[in-house]
């Protein structure tokens, strides 16, 4: 433990020293190892463990070095190290969390289990599984899961690309350095095959190859091919490899981070894939099938996978299946006070443990005491990270006070995160913390210098909290590679972001050393994370690479040395932000849902500016440094001195001090009182409404022309601030907070508030000061003292201008002129506007009028866009880039010279995503914060420019309740409040006095005109105030539009319909009856509207209630109501008039009967699809108000009821009635389906189609639907059904536009509640509100609408010249031009007359109107002819959600309710359905009763069970009729079955005569029966005696079998000892002989003729051939001996012989070593074994051949020892075995006999069955027969007596009546 010590200080103190940083960072790693191992060793020492089998020893993950291997083991597992290079990386700080996990996984790991690692966020888990594979040297990846993982990337071959791993050495001199790399192995030179397969998987062609490396980094090989000729891309690597093909193919581990984010079938694909690679690894297998593919597999792969704990949005559970391949390992918090002491430790810190304890208690108290905010963490990784950057300081100041350094990087890692009251807090506690310690102080002086003045070139005012915020900008950056910029709208996070981007290229110009920057900013919520990221294409199955990839991969080309910046500007949520978890963490790596992964350089950043981290989980917040910036710090001050500031103007710089007076004076106050007392109608922040203030003020000065007089521009300068105040500060204000800000204001301008006095270079205004609102007066700079001009004076004078015709008449009013003035002045100083208000306030109409009569269209490009609730960002971009000009590749722009102002409509409209972000909204806030956008398909930026946006919206409320501040911040905001009685009395008596004055009216009409307008606001007002709306009444919801439909109506009626006042009183009681009455649902609210009706007709007619209505009858009590409903008023008493010349009039009811009722006859006989209606007054009313409906331009009806109570069958018969064309779904029948079909074929011009006798002919009439050519343009066809896709239904829906708006063909479009899908409802919300689907049409489809005609004006052809010079956007300015514009729309246009333009012309023929105001006309087309007619039900929440959702479902509709049938309607129904039986009429009478009875009663019942249980049972109309068809059904039925009751007694009868004589046969054949049962039952018992007597015989046999079979077993037994003895003697020699055969086989030929060819072989040699000859008794020679001359044995002459046999080796192998001669034997070990020379290693030095001679020799002389111990042994046992032999060959004899008996007996039995089978068949025959013939004796004798009793009558109607 000494020795640790003293390592351990040694190598701190070389940290300490001056050394480079890549040695500091191995010194560092060995430190925090050294740490762990020493604390190992001692409490090892301390608990002084007995030995090495003690589970504390065991729990250790140890090396050892086994048979030339290290080995790795840990508890009972161990597995070889892997050799695994994988880098000079940093080392996890190990706690006993730590040894834990590893001891668990490893656990997992023998066990063929992978490893799931699950807890809170910054508990180390991926930390920890990277750790364990570094310390077990085996590759490994990190792969961060996502969603957009598919089932079939988890498994198919696809490309890996690695990213500034290291250069690619690109020729082969530059192998040395490739070689020096630590990222590369060489693999050596390739074989053909090698190389051949190489070429085959990767598909490369190399001309050359010459040496490949591997790259040893993922969890692949990666190669790396060296040629002549061809290289790879510059730092990309490629891989053939999917995750896990790589993982099995090399063993390699891998980790799937944050796992339980894939969705639940690709996890049902991960466990049968991991199921397979489990498989191979148990049974040990080289191969590997996975997903049909043999793989080479390595069984040393292994998958962990981690997972957060408690996060609530991870609603994806783990299969069962899947689960039981893993073993939880449950992570929690280390011991983080050990990991601080550890990091200090490898950095130098000499009082470690002091300073971790003081960081860890300044962390926890920021944790536990500090202020709840989203983006603080206080956690592991902060930690870590103050330790990390103390740890960098004290590498640069390593002789400074260690505790200085620690504060300081306390200050730098955290400050910048904390808000200005936590600021201070943690300030006292660093104090406290470090008492007299001062920080170690930053060099920054050059870069605080250089802020200032690039704020300065920017026109910014460098502020010190500004300027703060860019320094710890940079700082965060040097210490994380992921930032977070927090802060609320227009706290300078973008601006902080640019200056420091200036800052960092100024730098760089000064020094070439600091790096520049470059960077990419994307708005992450403008797009699908699909977009952002990249998808696979659902048809190729191609990769498409996203928006970040892209990015990343043009970052590879820029200068390496140069920073690289990806900046997310907005809403960070976890459906994108979590796909960044391993390029936010240590890897830096972007694991893209392909497999794809792309590291990141060590200079690449990822920034995110957000206004809040509520959305975010807590893992990646831990994951990023932080800034807060506080729009507090900088503060309005700010705005006013940086605009004063940014003017040139020496006019401005004379008032400054006037300004800068005013704004201290006035500012505050009014922002607080604003803040305390003020409603505001958008959550805006205060710098966005100062800064619309500062605008306003900034265009009226350069509007108006400067005086000299300084007292002049004083008092201008006052008026105008105090304008400027109320519109800019008080533009966000509702009406009655306008009010009292405008008396605040107005009390504060005079010096009238003490609190708040004037400062001494502003005099208080007590003149020239505005009567009333200061927002109802305009300031302007004439005179001496400025002037307030009224709007109301502005507007006094005003001429109306009939524009041209687009459906409305715009009547000045002073909202009218104050609202256009402000959209005049933005427009012209190109300062973007919203304007904000109530549904009616006229944000849309002023706006496009201003477009369209305002503009001038040589300056101006005009473009709308509306924003629907289901838009897309994608959607949006089309729209907005179809509108423009592409210049160049990337640049989007309106023609040269042109200015685009573009209105975006409905801007709080669009569907807000789970994580309340808007992405409409977020891409043109993308255009607004950096003119750009992405092209989604190429995944490149484009530009744009000279676009001008503005804006409308309603109030903010509900689920529209928030809009992105940060959008906001860039428009001026003003509130149109709605508008004021003498505005609506205005309106209202304009409209309704032009249009009765068009209908041939006289003069005399005023009066009348303006009591119906009074009387109407009147009534609207009661009812706004007393019925309001609640969750049973939700459709009480009253506006404007209800004025309007009634003023409409009234204007309908012709001069010759009205012969008195009285008409026009009872029209008026009509109108308010449909628009409030009809909506209302109980009696009391119908009597108090009726009563509100009487006072009104005596206060505002002067006339009497009941004279007005005398012609109704009494109108008196209840009976007031019933009279009322037969006031009607419509155009349908002639319906063969055309449409256009109908009449409004008043119709008498039973008239109106009449004419319905002859229609409906007719049309059953003229249509196929017949309209089953029962007429009664409860249905003609509601079909009187559909009629009414249908006649009003514009009209849509809302119908509310339950179902089968007529809503549709009656809009069917409304539109045929009116003579409009009805489109519907519920259409059936063949001749429809036909007609669908003939639809399609658009080829067809003219055909004839003969049906039956009353349909003569179709021919179509239009492009889309097929009318009968009869009277009524009645049109049936499918519009839609549930199944269409969005796609489909917008098609029918164009062409029902097309011919409603383009050929003013009145349309009805009926949609029922069932097929209302929520993709639809937002169509049908924008038609109802604009007439059009925005954005429906393609700019295409629009000028197709323009340009192409029809038959109207075949004899008028002539080109528009506005149309024919409209060019058209999405193209280049440059390859169009504009007399080659649209040649084939000339052409077209050459034969057809303009459709929707000559009758926007009128008569007007030669005026020019732009294709603005035709598309307007065409869209008022739409509005005016399309009726919409919804059908809905009142129960349920799903109704108050729709109606919620889609407010103008009530706004543009007029609302019928639909009650249920009176009792009069039901007992009709059923009459006509009971009509037609044959019955009598008492007893159809009596039908009818109780029919009528039981629904009248079952609505009691209903009522009665809602009291007692609160919920609702309803019995709706198709019970009852369904009753009345099963009476039709079973009254019938009933006849029938009486009638077929006689018909199966007849024939009975006749079956009782056919079963008399059935009975005799059966008697018959039971008698012959009975010999043949007698004769089987001897037979079967003569077979069982026989059976008896042959078992006896097989048991004596088989007892004497068993004993001579317990005999042989015996011997056998005795014979296989006997073997195993002879056995086990010669098991000690075979191994020696095998040897020595093996010795024989290593001989070449050459090794023997070498030792044949020596001359003078050594004596080894000489000694082993003589023992060889020996051994095959060959005889010596006889030879002199050369000293003595005497005769000598030699050997050496007969070896040379035996080596020449080619045969000598065969011999050797062949030899009888069974039958060696005992004297040979005796002779080998007597003269050649025991020579010392004879041992085979002094052999081998001699000769090899000789060695294995040698070996031979021995081996033969040991197996001849062991064979004469054996051969005894073996002789006994082959007498044993021989004896064995004959009694087993004599049991097979008694064993073959046993079977010849046991043959015999089993084809007796076989025999006796069958005997019994057939004995039993005879039994069950007689049975039967007999059973039958009892039964038959009875029925006929039963039959006899009910013949004889029974007289049976003929059918009759009497009988079948009973």
């Amino acid at each position: 433990m000494l020795i640790f010590q003293l390592q351990l200080t040694e190598l701190i103190s070389m940290v300490r020293g001056s050394i480079s940083a890549l040695l500091r960072k191995t010194v560092s790693t060995l430190i925090i190892i050294d740490v762990h191992l020493l604390n190992v060793a001692e409490e090892t020492f301390i608990t002084e463990m007995p030995s090495l089998a003690d589970f504390q020893w065991l729990s250790r993950l140890r090396y050892y070095w086994e048979s030339d291997e290290i080995i790795v083991k840990i508890v009972h597992c161990s597995m070889p190290y892997g050799y695994e290079y994988l880098g000079n990386s940093s080392r996890l700080v190990k706690t006993p969390l730590t040894d834990r996990c590893f001891h668990t996984i490893m656990g997992a790991y023998s066990f063929h289990l992978y490893a799931s690692l699950c807890g809170p966020p910054s508990t180390g888990k991926t930390e920890t599984a990277k750790e364990l594979w570094k310390a077990l040297a085996v590759q490994g990846i990190i792969f961060n899961c996502s969603k957009a993982m598919d089932c079939a990337g988890m498994c198919k071959d696809s490309i890996f690309m690695l990213y500034n791993i290291c250069p690619f050495p690109k020729h082969m001199q530059e192998e040395k350095a490739a070689q020096q790399s630590p990222h590369y192995r060489q693999c050596g030179q390739l074989s053909s095959s090698w190389l051949a397969s190489f070429t085959l998987i990767k598909g490369l062609k190399v001309p050359a190859i010459d040496r490949v490396w591997q790259l040893s980094i993922m969890n692949v090989s990666f190669f790396v091919v060296y040629s002549y000729g061809w290289t790879l891309e510059s730092g990309r690597h490629v891989s053939s490899s999917m995750l896990l093909k790589g993982l099995s193919a090399t063993g390699a581990w891998v980790c799937f981070d944050e796992f339980d984010r894939v969705e639940p079938n690709v996890l049902s694909v991960m466990a049968q894939h991991l199921s397979s690679i489990q498989n191979a690894i148990k049974e040990n297998s080289s191969e590997l099938n996975l997903n049909g593919n043999i793989l080479a597999f390595n069984p040393t792969c292994y998958v962990c996978i981690t997972m957060t704990s408690g996060r609530q949005d991870r609603d994806v559970q783990i299969p069962e299946n899947l689960k039981a391949f893993f073993r939880p390992v449950a992570m929690v918090m280390p011991d983080i006070a050990l990991v601080a002491e550890v990091v200090l430790v490898s950095k130098g810190f000499s009082t470690a443990r002091e300073l971790a304890w003081k960081v860890i208690a300044f962390h926890s108290f920021c944790a536990t005491q500090l202020s709840l905010q989203d983006h603080y963490d206080f956690g592991m990784r902060p930690i870590k990270e103050t330790v990390t950057v103390a740890g960098n300081l004290k590498a640069q100041f390593p002789l400074k006070d260690e505790r200085a350094l620690i504060l300081r990087s306390l200050k730098d890692t955290n400050f910048s995160k904390l808000t200005q009251p936590d600021l201070l807090i943690c300030e006292n506690v660093i104090v406290k913390l470090f008492p007299d310690i001062e920080p170690y102080p930053l060099e920054c002086e050059q870069f605080m210098t250089m802020v200032k003045e690039v704020c300065v070139e920017m026109k910014l005012l460098p502020v010190d909290s500004f300027v703060k915020n860019i320094l710890q900008i940079n700082q965060v950056m040097n210490q994380w590679h992921g930032l977070m910029i927090v802060g609320d709208t227009m706290s300078g996070k973008t601006t902080a972001l640019r200056v420091l981007v200036q800052i960092l290229k100024r730098l760089h110009d000064l020094d070439s050393s600091t790096a520049s920057v470059t960077f990419e900013v994307i708005n992450p919520k403008s797009m699908t994370v699909e977009q952002l990221y990249g998808s696979m294409d659902s048809q190729s199955q191609k990769w498409k690479d996203g928006i970040v990839p892209k990015i990343l991969r043009n970052f590879t080309a820029i200068d390496p040395a140069m920073r690289k910046w990806v900046i997310f500007d907005g809403s960070v949520d976890d459906s994108w932000v979590e796909s960044l978890n391993t390029v936010l963490d240590d890897n830096k790596k972007l694991c893209l849902s392909s497999g794809e992964v792309i590291a990141l350089s060590s200079l690449t950043s990822i920034i995110f500016e957000v206004m809040n981290l509520s959305q975010v989980s807590p893992a990646i917040i831990s994951r990023c440094g932080m800034v807060y910036m506080s729009p507090e710090s900088l503060g309005w001050e700010t705005l006013v001195e940086a605009w004063i500031m940014s003017n040139e103007d020496e006019w401005w710089h004379e008032h400054k001090s006037l300004l800068i007076g005013l704004f201290k004076w006035t500012l505050t106050p009014c922002i607080q009182f604003i803040k305390s007392n003020g409603k505001q109608v958008v959550n805006t922040c205060t710098a966005n409404v100062v800064r619309s203030m500062i605008k306003i003020m900034d265009m009226f000065l350069c509007d108006s022309e400067k005086t000299n007089d300084k007292k002049t521009g004083q008092t201008w300068l006052q008026g105008l601030f105090f304008y400027s105040c109320i519109c800019g500060l008080g533009g966000i204000l509702d009406d009655d907070s306008m009010q009292t800000f405008d008396e605040f204001v107005k009390t504060l301008i005079k010096g009238q508030n003490k609190k708040h006095p004037p400062t001494a270079d502003v005099l208080p205004m007590t003149s020239n000061f505005p009567d009333g609102l200061i927002w109802d007066y305009l300031f302007s700079f004439r005179g001496t003292t400025g002037v307030w001009k009224s709007w109301s004076d502005i507007v006094r004078n005003a001429k109306y201008n009939m524009v041209i015709k687009i459906g409305t008449l715009l009547i000045p009013t002073p909202e009218t002129a104050r609202c256009m003035h402000m959209i005049q002045t933005h427009i012209v100083h190109k300062n973007p506007l919203i304007l904000i208000g109530p549904s009616g306030a006229g944000k849309t109409t002023y706006l496009r009028n201003y477009f369209i009569h305002e503009l001038s269209a040589e300056e101006y490009w005009m473009q709308n866009v509306t924003l629907t609730m289901q838009i897309t960002a994608k959607e949006t971009q089309e729209i907005i880039l179809s509108q423009m000009f592409r210049s160049g590749k990337y640049l989007y722009k309106p023609p040269e010279g042109r200015q685009c102002v573009m209105f975006i409509d409905d801007l709080n409209v669009p569907m807000k995503d789970n994580y309340e972000s808007q992405p409409p909204i977020e891409l043109l806030r993308e255009y607004l914060d950096h003119k750009h956008w992405f092209d989604l398909e190429e995944s490149h930026p484009i530009h744009l420019s000279d676009i001008l946006m503005l804006g409308a919206m309603r109030p903010l409320s509900g689920t529209r309740d928030t809009l992105n501040p940060r959008f906001l911040s860039h428009f001026s905001i003003y509130y149109l409040s709605p508008l004021s009685e003498a505005s609506l009395n205005k309106i209202y008596r304009s409209m309704l006095h032009t249009e009765l004055m068009n209908r041939n009216f006289g003069a005399d009409i005023v009066g009348s005109v303006v009591a119906i307008v009074n009387a109407t606001l009147k009534i609207y007002t009661d009812i706004k105030e007393n019925l309001l709306p609640s969750p049973l009444k939700c459709h009480y919801m009253f506006n404007l539009q209800d004025i309007s439909r009634v003023i409409q109506g009234c204007s309908l009626i012709n001069k010759e319909s009205v012969d008195s006042r009285r008409v026009l009183i009872r029209l008026w009681t009509h109108e308010i009856l449909r628009e409030f009455y009809d909506r209302l649902l109980n009696l009391h609210e119908r009597d108090w509207l009726i009563q509100r009706i009487n006072w009104c007709i005596k206060t505002h007619f002067k006339e009497n209630f009941d004279a007005v209505f005398e012609n109704l009858g009494t109108m008196k009590g209840k009976k007031v109501h019933d009279a009322l409903q037969s006031l009607l008023f419509g155009s349908v008493l002639y319906p063969d008039v055309p449409y256009k010349s109908k009449k409004y009039e008043e119709m008498n009811f039973a008239r109106f009967q009449e004419v319905v009722e002859n229609y409906l006859i007719e049309y059953n006989q003229v249509e196929k699809v017949k309209l089953d209606l029962i007429i009664f007054k409860y249905a003609l009313e509601h079909l009187s108000h559909l009629c009414r409906i249908m006649a009003m331009p514009g009209g849509n009806a809302l119908l509310i009821g339950f179902a089968n109570v007529g809503k549709i069958t009656l809009s069917k018969l409304a539109a045929a009635l009116i003579g409009h064309k009805f489109v519907g779904h519920d259409l059936s029948g063949p001749e429809v389906q036909l007609l669908n079909l003939l639809n399609a074929v658009k080829s067809l011009h003219h055909f004839h189609l003969r049906l039956d006798s009353r349909i003569q002919a179709y021919a179509p009439c239009d492009s889309m639907t097929w009318a009968p050519q009869s009277a009524q343009p009645l049109a049936y066809f499918n519009l839609y059904s549930p199944s269409h896709s969005l796609e489909e239904w917008r098609n029918s829906l164009k062409k029902i536009l097309k011919s409603a708006g383009g050929k003013s063909k009145p349309t009805v479009l009926v949609i029922s509640e069932m097929h209302m899908k929520e993709a639809f409802l937002s169509d049908v919300e924008a038609i109802l509100s604009c007439g059009e689907v925005p954005n429906m049409f393609s700019v295409e489809e629009k000028l197709e609408l323009l340009e192409r005609g029809s038959l109207l004006y075949t004899s008028e052809i002539s080109l528009h010249p506005v149309i024919v010079g409209h060019t058209l956007p999405g193209r280049s300015v440059k390859t169009r031009p504009a007399s080659k514009a649209l040649p084939e729309a000339k052409l077209l246009l050459a034969s057809l007359p303009l459709m929707v333009g000559r009758r926007a012309q009128g008569s007007r023929r030669t005026v020019n109107i732009d294709p603005l105001t035709l598309y307007a006309y065409f869209v008022n087309c739409c509005r005016e002819n399309l009726h919409v007619v919804l059908c809905m039900r009142p129960s349920g929440p799903a109704f108050r959600e729709r109606l919620r959702c889609y407010p103008s479902f009530v706004k543009f509709c007029t609302v019928d309710v639909y009650e249920r049938w009176p009792e009069e309607a039901i007992e009709k129904a059923a009459v006509l359905s009971l009509g037609n039986l044959n019955l009598d009429e008492n007893m159809k009478r009596s039908l009818v009763d109780a029919a009528v009875s039981i629904h009248i009663s079952s609505r009691f019942l209903g009522r009665l069970y809602f009291e007692k249980t609160h919920k609702a049972l309803h019995f709706p109309l198709r019970s009852y009729f369904e009753l009345l068809n099963l009476c039709k059904k079973l009254i019938p039925q009933r006849k029938e079955e009486l009638f077929n009751r006689k018909q199966r007694y007849l024939v009975g009868i006749e079956k009782l005569k056919s079963a008399a004589e059935m009975a005799v046969n059966m008697q018959k054949a039971v008698d012959e029966m009975q010999p043949e049962l007698i004769m089987a039952n001897d037979e079967s018992k003569k077979m069982l005696e026989a059976i008896e007597k042959e078992t006896s015989a097989l048991e004596r046999a088989s007892a004497i079998i068993r004993e001579d079979e317990i005999e042989a077993n015996e011997k056998a037994k005795a014979a296989q000892e006997l073997k195993d003895d002879c056995e086990k003697d010669l098991a000690q020699v075979i191994p020696i002989l095998e040897g020595a055969v093996k010795s024989l086989n290593t001989l070449k030929p050459a090794d023997i003729t070498l030792v044949k060819s020596m001359k003078n072989p050594p004596e080894a040699v000489k000694l082993v051939m003589a023992a060889v000859c020996v051994m095959l008794d060959v005889k010596p020679d006889r030879v002199n001996e050369d000293s003595s001359g005497k005769k000598v044995t030699d050997y050496w002459g007969p070896s040379k012989k035996i080596l020449s046999d080619m045969s000598f080796l065969q011999k050797l192998k062949d030899y009888d070593k069974h039958n060696i001669p005992p004297e040979i034997m005796a002779k080998i070990r007597k003269d050649y074994i025991k020579h010392p020379i004879f041992k085979p290693k002094k052999v081998k030095k001699a000769s090899r051949a000789a060695e294995g001679l040698c070996k031979w020799v021995l081996a033969m002389s040991n197996f001849d020892e062991v064979e004469k111990i054996a051969a005894p042994k073996r002789e006994k046992f082959e007498e044993a075995d021989k004896e064995y032999q004959e009694t087993s060959r004599a049991l097979e004899e008694k064993r073959a006999k046993i079977h010849a008996l046991e043959s015999k007996i089993s084809e007796l039995r076989s025999t006796l069955e069958a005997t019994d089978e057939h004995k039993k068949r005879l039994e069950e025959a007689c049975r039967l027969s007999m059973l039958r013939l009892q039964r038959a004796e009875k029925l006929l004798e039963h039959g006899n007596k009910a013949a004889e009793k029974c007289c049976v009558p003929p059918p009759n109607e009497k009988m079948i009546q009973v």
